[in-house]
């Protein structure tokens, strides 16, 4: 048989090569590569709000500088996502399984310092998010475009919505494998996440605080790791956040992708 060749063989080869990579720290660099052909993307980000409303990020890949990114990530976490004029249609979607394509004009943003801190200082020009529910984590998936490259067009704007549901299909895959790939292999004993306080990633936490991390990585709920520590609820929330504000981090998504990419 003749191998097929054309827009349609290419696409395919595209998904299955984003699909591929999903679970690994390959993951952003192919979706961004493997969009080039049908639209120009120069950035992502990906937050998550779990089902009370709290956010966090999955990841952040492109144009942007790693460290300059991953301070904007950690910035819109902790306040900036109030500023965010997409954050009604996050919260009106919650709890609905369809998937949502939206833009804004950035010229009608109203947070002037919003602006200015995701947009112009960052060398980003336009942006279209794409919106999904997986496991009750609302995912926001923005996908940037720099000012090199001028903003999106229609065309463009219909190309994201077009490839839509597979992006989202997408994320909800990469976010499913790395937690199950990091728990397979904290179980099998082919990681011990204590041992990164030897790498840095614990350096600065005390034992319970590195137990603490060490359970939320196996996937231990908070009553789980109340009963396996003996201990209460409320110290395992306290423990918890104050290994949280050590690392920088506000949510376990942002632990797992912590503590995935250095492996």
């Amino acid at each position: 048989m003749a191998e097929s060749s054309g827009p349609y063989s290419d696409g395919l080869a595209s998904a299955a090569a984003i699909l591929e990579s999903a679970g690994t720290t390959r993951f952003p660099d192919r979706l961004l590569r493997n969009l080039g052909p049908a639209v120009r993307v120069d950035h992502i980000v990906v937050f998550t709000f779990s089902r009370n409303g709290k956010p966090g990020w999955l990841l952040t890949y492109g144009s942007v500088t790693k460290d300059h990114a991953l301070r904007l990530a950690e910035q819109y976490v902790r306040s900036y996502h109030e500023l965010d004029p997409g954050l009604p249609i996050v919260r009106a979607h919650r709890g609905k399984d369809d998937v949502r394509v939206f833009a804004f004009d950035r010229h009608k943003i109203n947070s002037r310092r919003y602006w200015e801190t995701f947009y112009k200082n960052s060398g980003l020009i336009d942006k279209v998010s794409v919106l999904h529910v997986h496991r009750d984590i609302t995912y926001l998936c923005n996908y940037y475009r720099a000012a090199e490259s001028g903003p999106y067009s229609p065309g463009d704007k219909s190309t994201i919505e077009r490839l839509a549901p597979l992006l989202s299909a997408a994320v909800s895959l990469h976010a499913d494998k790395s937690v199950q790939q990091t728990r397979q292999k904290t179980e099998a004993g082919h990681i011990d996440p204590i041992a990164e306080n030897r790498r840095g990633l614990f350096s600065t936490l005390s034992q319970r605080e590195r137990d603490i991390c060490r359970l939320i990585l196996i996937g231990f709920s908070t009553e789980a790791m109340a009963l396996d520590m003996g201990i209460s609820e409320n110290t395992v929330k306290t423990y918890r956040r104050r290994a949280y504000r050590k690392l920088g981090i506000v949510s376990a998504n942002e632990l797992h992708w912590k503590f995935h990419t250095r492996h």
